[in-house]
Order: C-alpha cells, then sequence, then structure tokens
C-alpha cells in the first residue's frame, strides 16, 4: 500500500453511493488447507451477487463489478500469503483487498457503504503509536500500530548526530527498558548516564534534538499518540527538555538502536505502549460508568445513532463480531431495527462506529462479554 492502512480506512469510510460490496475472510498460509482459501472466496463472491441480485442488480452488472475481486482466486495470491485473513472492498470506482494480520469470520456484505467494524482494530484506534530511535550514526522515525512498523521520513534533519556533534566514545550498551530519571509512578530501573567512559557534548547533543524535534513535530503535527524514545540512556532526558510532542512515555527503550530492526523496536515498544493503551480504555469505560444515566451516556442505539452523525461522540464502544442490522433516516433521526440483513439495510453499529471516527472520536470494538450497559452499544457524549 501506497499510505497505511488508516488513511486507506478513512477513504473507505467517506465512499457512499452503493452498492458497495465487503468480504471478509480467514486465510489459511500454508499447506493442504490452502484449497480452502479459494473455496471461501468463491461462496463469499456467490453470496455477494444473491445480494447483489436482491437489489434489482442484472445478472450481466453483478459479474461486471465482481470480476476483479476473481484475479484473486489464483492460486499464486494466497499461495505464502503471511496474512491470516483477507478484506476485500468492491464498488463501481474502487477495489482494494487488504491482507490483513487478523482472523476474520466469513462474512459478505453488500449496502451503500462499505461494512468496516471488523478491521476497526486494525485502524490504530487505540493502538497507533511512534518510536523514535536516535543513534550516533541515525535517526529512525516509525509510525506503529500493533502489528506493524513503517518507517517515516525526517525531512529537514541531519542524518547522524555527527553532523552536530563530536562524540569520543562508542556506545555499546545491551538493549534494555528503562525508566527516565524523575518519570512519577512507574517502575523499572533507572540509569542515569554517567560511567563507561562517555564523554559527550551535551549542549551539543541538545541542539541536535531540537533539530529532530522539529523534524518529528512535522509529521506527527497534532496527533495525540504515544511516542516511545530509543536511545541511550543519558539521552532521554536531553530530549525530554527540547522535546515538544504532548504524548512522549516516560519508559523507554535505553541502548544503542543502531543494529535493531524496526521489528526489533516494535517488539520492545509494545511492551511500553501496552499498559498505556490498556489505561486508556480502561479510564473510558471508567467514565462511561460514572456518566450512564446523567444524559452525558447512552446504551440506546436510538440515540447512539444519530448522535454519531452529529459529531456528538466522544467514545463509543461497540462488541466485535456482533451486527444489528436496519435503517436509519437522516431526516427524522429515527432508526428502524431488523432481525436479519435485509435489502437496503446496514450494521447500525458499523455506521455509528465510522460516524464517530470521522467526527474525530474513538471507537472501541470490545468482547461481546464485556459490553457497558444493557444495549449492544455504548456511548460518552461530548455534549
Amino acid at each position: 500500500m501506497d499510505r497505511t492502512f488508516k488513511e486507506e480506512l478513512k477513504t473507505l469510510m467517506r465512499h457512499s453511493g452503493g452498492p458497495c460490496v465487503s468480504i471478509y475472510m480467514p486465510v489459511y498460509r500454508a499447506g493442504r488447507e490452502i484449497e480452502q482459501n479459494g473455496i471461501r472466496l468463491t461462496n463469499l463472491l456467490r453470496e455477494s451477487e444473491r445480494q447483489l441480485g436482491a437489489l434489482g442488480l442484472r445478472s450481466p452488472q453483478v459479474k461486471e463489478l465482481l470480476s476483479p475481486a476473481q484475479k484473486l482466486l489464483t492460486e499464486r495470491f494466497f499461495t505464502g500469503s503471511q496474512a491470516d485473513g483477507l478484506a476485500v472492498f468492491i464498488s463501481e470506482t474502487m477495489f482494494h483487498y487488504f491482507p490483513l494480520p487478523a482472523v476474520f469470520e466469513e462474512l459478505a456484505v453488500v449496502g451503500d457503504r462499505f461494512h468496516l467494524k471488523p478491521v476497526l482494530p486494525l485502524a490504530g484506534q487505540d493502538d497507533r503509536f511512534y518510536i523514535l530511535a536516535i543513534s550516533r550514526k541515525s535517526r529512525r522515525l516509525f509510525r506503529c500500530t500493533r502489528q506493524e512498523a513503517e518507517e517515516v521520513n525526517l525531512e529537514g534533519v541531519p542524518e547522524s548526530m555527527d553532523e552536530v556533534v563530536s562524540i569520543d566514545a562508542t556506545e555499546s550498551r545491551p538493549l534494555f527498558r528503562a525508566v527516565a530519571q524523575g518519570a512519577s509512578g512507574r517502575g523499572g530501573t533507572t540509569f542515569h548516564g554517567h560511567g563507561g567512559g562517555i564523554e559527550e557534548d551535551k549542549s551539543g547533543v541538545r541542539l541536535y534534538f531540537i533539530k529532530v524535534n522539529e523534524g518529528v513535530r512535522k509529521v506527527l503535527k497534532e496527533e495525540q499518540a504515544p511516542l516511545v524514545f530509543a536511545g541511550v540512556d543519558f539521552q532521554m532526558p536531553i530530549y525530554r527538555e527540547v522535546n515538544s510532542h504532548p504524548v512522549l512515555l516516560d519508559e523507554f527503550i535505553a541502548g544503542n538502536p543502531e543494529g535493531l530492526s524496526a521489528e526489533d523496536l516494535h517488539k520492545e515498544a509494545l511492551n511500553i505502549v501496552d499498559p498505556y493503551f490498556r489505561k486508556a480504555r480502561d479510564d473510558a469505560v471508567a467514565r462511561y460508568l460514572q456518566m450512564a444515566g446523567t444524559g452525558m451516556a447512552s446504551d440506546d442505539l436510538g440515540i447512539i445513532v444519530p448522535a454519531s452523525c452529529a459529531g456528538r461522540i466522544e467514545v463509543l464502544f461497540v462488541p466485535k463480531g456482533l451486527q444489528q442490522w436496519g435503517e436509519f433516516d437522516p431526516n427524522t433521526c429515527e432508526i428502524t431495527l431488523y432481525d436479519k440483513a435485509e435489502p437496503g439495510s446496514e450494521d447500525l453499529l458499523d455506521f455509528a462506529a465510522i460516524q464517530t471516527i470521522l467526527c474525530g472520536g474513538t471507537v472501541y470494538a470490545m468482547e461481546p462479554g464485556k459490553r457497558l450497559g444493557n444495549g449492544l452499544a455504548a456511548a460518552l457524549f461530548r455534549y
């Protein structure tokens, strides 16, 4: 993909005007079971044909619409796949497919919009973060989700610290996680950056870090995603002094990151950001429980769906793997619920989640057994 998956997802969210076909399926990576991939996709395409026919499309129109997806039926597409799931999106003007690191239940949905709730947990709604790795010879910034790390270009920033700073000793410390000196409320080992014969012009390091911070801010802009620092332990307090990103985490990856791959850094950073994200979700749940019954929270889908369109929802909780089929009338702000998918209906949980994200809210996909309130969804309102 030329853009991150999250950016691609925003494009899919904004697309409207059906018919839009959304297909999800698990993928076997190797072995004799790989033959099941083609069979599953064939069956899901047939189900899509049935739903398109129910909407009144003639057979030639249906075949033309689904023809790009037929190319995915070749064995070569699935052979050697590193994905656990496949998501396919088709409309008259768009065709996207994503091999993804998630196991999906088999599902084919046809509607006026793409059905996107199954991939929301992969969209970085509650797991997007960055890693800034600085060594003597390089500086790297990675945009990350739980599944992957993608390096981002830092324009206008010197490639190495040596261009700004003179270092008399090499960095040769093993990789470990540490907590920045002075960080409150966290455990872990604290190192103060002396010993080992390291002599460094700290004012020069600070000057270099100012340039790095400027480059980082150009990339992150107004994002609130957490930033994890990776570098030798005595550099962290210096970078913290010049940092202007609002969410630079106290805990960092200590040691020289020069020889570490993106995968190595990503694995270490996950140990740091997981507690951060877990706390953010737990705090949102606590706020919902506190606000329930005050008018600032609701588990009534009849209230939640119109509120999502109005941009009122700050946080939305929806269940994984469940759908609530129905219709929403934007003129009357009323919803009609169905027991199963009907022609012209859509998953109202999916609809509310997409509208919430497009209006700048946060969506948490919850396990069905951990739902809040008595309804399928729950929401915290901005006003």
